[in-house]
């Protein structure tokens, strides 16, 4: 179900009024509770422009997100995602989605963040990358998992609300996903959360923010701030591959400049626990970005492509890199030293129009290949190289084959995502055997090291 909130303007000319009075809250204090502080903004506000039955998982009111005070101006609406779960409220690992259904078997782990440098090979069914052969985990193995059962497979317990904002990234003019400096970015921030991991995830060529609107709703709803851009360049004037891991780092930027009492963060970003990933051309620069800002500390990646523009069309003899394009695999790997997930495609080496989207000498293996940190790498069964995308805008889907059951890749990505975050950036190690133990679906071959 989604919820609208019309007339942002007006409520943050009346939140920054509350703010004046010093007073957030009705006289007799009733309203006082711990989410006042959160990402929820000013509960008391009683404008006729918010619905009156905008209610969270719990039945408490959602408040207002706090408002931008800068030159970005939002667009004019916002929307709250709230999707019911047959879980309800706090997953409990028995979700019958969940191919792992992993059970507790009372034991403890380590909760420390693994760190990036460990050189102890990964644990449970899943081979090192110094074994010339991937394992594929089986899912009737029983997980050590310490503490309450999770599933990330499970709708979160948050309510997501969706922003639209122009941010300055100092892009070339045109394009329909920005313009003048400008690129338009979709904003998902959970209701709630106290301190939010922020996550910046980069669209494909081609591709906008909304055909990966499952990931901001899936992450969010676990407490994840999920920035996506739709960078909105061509085939006839792409944007160089430098520049795009320079504008993931503006974003970041952003992100750090609205997270003050009146920014659209209102102080709830974590940003000791920044992750940026991507898919194809993205994941590529969201890379680049990892290896030029230390503030980037994971990197989950859905088939990667290390291609220059124009990024994989089938047309003519392969590019050459440049320094506004370079290649990334493996010249620059020796400084991606961060946990990173790198997911492949079965198909992706296949091009519906008789050339690679994902060519073997430039996908995710070469990624996991040379990465410096922490690396897992996975490829699903049956799967295209866009399936990660939905919807696939008509024109890309004519370039890539297309695999089987796409809403159940997503499923499985989705989860996967969470896990591999969750544990690497949180040090959340309940969540390990979704990244690469027991709970990996059969048919996912998954090979881990350094962590």
């Amino acid at each position: 179900m989604k919820l609208r909130i019309q007339n942002l303007p007006l409520l943050f000319a009346s939140a920054l009024l509350v703010v004046a009075a010093g007073c957030s809250e009705d006289p007799s204090g009733a309203g006082n509770d711990d989410d006042a502080s959160s990402f929820d903004g000013d509960p008391g506000d009683s404008s006729d422009d918010v619905e009156e039955d905008l209610r969270d998982d719990d039945g408490d009111t959602v408040g207002d997100a706090p408002q931008d005070t800068g030159d970005d101006a939002p667009d004019d609406t916002a929307e709250d995602i709230d999707v019911e779960s047959d879980a309800g409220g706090v997953p409990d690992g028995t979700d019958a989605t969940d191919p792992g259904d992993a059970s507790d078997s009372g034991d403890t782990e380590d909760d420390a963040a693994p760190d990036a440098s460990d050189t102890a090979d990964s644990t449970d069914t899943v081979d090192s990358a110094d074994s010339a052969d991937s394992t594929e985990a089986s899912p009737d193995v029983e997980p050590d998992v310490p503490g309450p059962q999770v599933d990330p497979y499970a709708v979160g317990d948050h309510t997501v609300t969706v922003y639209t904002y122009a941010i300055d990234v100092g892009a070339p003019g045109g394009g329909f996903g920005g313009g003048g400096g400008e690129i338009d970015v979709d904003i998902y921030l959970p209701q709630g959360a106290q301190e939010a991991p922020v996550l910046v995830f980069a669209p494909g060529f081609q591709i906008n923010a909304d055909s990966f609107a499952w990931v901001g709703e899936h992450l969010g709803s676990h407490g994840y701030a999920v920035l996506i851009p739709t960078f909105g360049d061509s085939a006839f004037s792409a944007f160089d591959h430098s520049d795009l891991a320079d504008y993931i780092i503006k974003i970041i930027d952003w992100v750090v400049s609205e997270n003050t009492l009146v920014g659209l963060f209102g102080g709830h970003a974590d940003l000791t626990r920044i992750a940026a990933g991507g898919h194809s051309r993205g994941g590529k620069a969201t890379i680049l970005a990892a290896t030029r800002d230390s503030r980037i500390r994971a990197s989950f990646n859905l088939d990667p492509v290390d291609v220059p523009p124009p990024n994989g069309i089938p047309i003519g003899p392969p590019p050459t890199p440049t320094p506004e394009n370079p290649s990334v695999t493996p010249e620059l790997m020796g400084s991606f030293t961060i946990p990173g997930a790198f997911v492949g495609s079965t198909l992706g080496g296949d091009g519906a129009l008789g050339a690679a989207c994902a060519p073997v000498d430039d996908n995710y293996q070469q990624y996991y290949d040379h990465a410096a940190g922490a690396r897992v790498v996975y490829l699903p069964p049956d799967s295209g190289h866009n399936d990660f995308a939905d919807p696939v805008p008509i024109l890309v889907s004519f370039a890539c084959a297309a695999g089987g059951d796409a809403s159940g890749l997503r499923s499985w990505a989705g989860a996967t995502m969470l896990s591999f975050y969750k544990l690497l950036l949180e040090g959340d190690t309940r969540y390990r055997p979704w990244v690469d133990g027991a709970a990996v679906p059969g048919g996912t071959t998954v090979t881990s090291d350094r962590f």
